[in-house]
């Protein structure tokens, strides 16, 4: 069985999205995905302070810090992935 989690990063000022996958995510990590995702995303959007500089960090590819475009904004799309493959042979 494998695991995987895809989440999906929205910037302020831009459509530009960016997609982080993560794979072999063990299974007892999986049911805490959504509630650290909110909990992030409230990190992020409490402000420079609270955000410990990860909306500077994880930028866009149109970032432009005079204009405030490409800083991270949230994460816009979580998904978790199971796997099973059987082996026949």
């Amino acid at each position: 069985m494998a695991n995987t989690v895809t989440l999906t990063f929205g910037y302020k000022g831009t459509d530009f999205t960016r997609k982080y996958k993560f794979d072999d995510v063990e299974t007892g990590a999986l049911s805490s995905v959504k509630d650290n995702v909110f909990a992030f995303n409230a990190s992020v959007t409490g402000g420079a302070s609270s955000a410990g500089g990860l909306d500077t960090f994880f930028i866009s590819d149109d970032y432009d810090a005079a204009n405030n475009v490409g800083e991270l904004a949230s994460i816009t799309a979580a998904q978790c992935e199971t796997t099973t493959v059987t082996e026949i042979l």
